[in-house]
């Protein structure tokens, strides 16, 4: 990091070009390709319903109705009239 003036200019370190992820694996060919396979099999992946965004603004706008309304109606109960 250095100085100039009144701002600062952070040097990033440059990126290797080859790939630093898992230099050396730790298993054998068979055994990674059991791993390989488990993992497209997707058993772990979990069932979801497809997003629905009028039903998200739908439930938006019933929440917000229905505080609107608890609102009017504490300021009818609790609050003096003017």
């Amino acid at each position: 990091m250095t100085f100039h003036g009144r701002c600062f200019s952070i040097e990033l370190p440059s990126t290797p070009t080859t790939d630093t992820v898992m230099p050396h694996s730790k298993l054998s060919s068979t055994d990674q390709k059991k791993v390989d396979v488990f993992l497209q099999t997707g058993v772990n992946e979990p069932d979801r319903l497809p997003f629905r965004p009028w039903k998200l603004l739908g439930w938006l706008a019933v929440i917000i109705v229905v505080v609107g309304t608890l609102a009017r109606l504490v300021k009818l109960i609790c609050l003096p009239e003017y």
